[in-house]
């Protein structure tokens, strides 16, 4: 019943499929082809070439990142406040400890997330603000000139 009180019935289709599938005028051409674009293995074609392959995604990693988020709220952090910036020293830090313990052969912090997902979602962070321009770059970054002086030219690493 629709809220008036009256049935709601579905709308009466004003054309067929034999309307839809004609060609424009004068012509013999049809206007769709329904026979279905078969390649191997597959059922339908579609062009994604160049596109981002969000599907690709592994669900792992969407998981892993809100529960770190879902850890942050649970800490008492307010919903979203990561976005206001801060100091990019601050995530930078907190990836580089959390990748630390993960080397020392720890899993998990001790509100039971990975540790890799927490330096994964601190460098998204500061990604984040970066791209927004949000926060303060606080970090004395230098150009590659200056780190490749720490080696001769004869032993150079990329």
């Amino acid at each position: 019943m629709a809220r008036d009180g009256t049935e709601n019935a579905p709308p009466t289709l004003e054309w067929t499929m034999e309307d839809f599938n004609k060609g424009p005028e004068n012509s013999e051409e049809p206007k769709i082809s329904l026979q279905p674009i078969v390649e191997e293995g597959m059922t339908a074609q579609r062009d994604n070439d160049g596109k981002l392959m969000l599907d690709a995604l592994p669900i792992e990693w969407l998981w892993a990142l809100a529960a770190v988020m879902n850890a942050g709220a649970e800490h008492g952090y307010p919903y979203r406040n990561w976005e206001e910036g801060g100091r990019f020293s601050t995530p930078v830090g907190c990836a580089l400890r959390h990748f630390g313990r993960w080397m020392m052969l720890e899993t998990y912090d001790k509100d039971g997330t990975h540790h890799l997902a927490k330096a994964a979602w601190n460098l998204l962070q500061l990604m984040t603000w970066e791209i927004r321009d949000l926060g303060e770059d606080d970090l004395n970054r230098q150009p590659r000139s200056v780190v490749s002086r720490v080696t001769s030219p004869e032993k150079q690493y990329e």
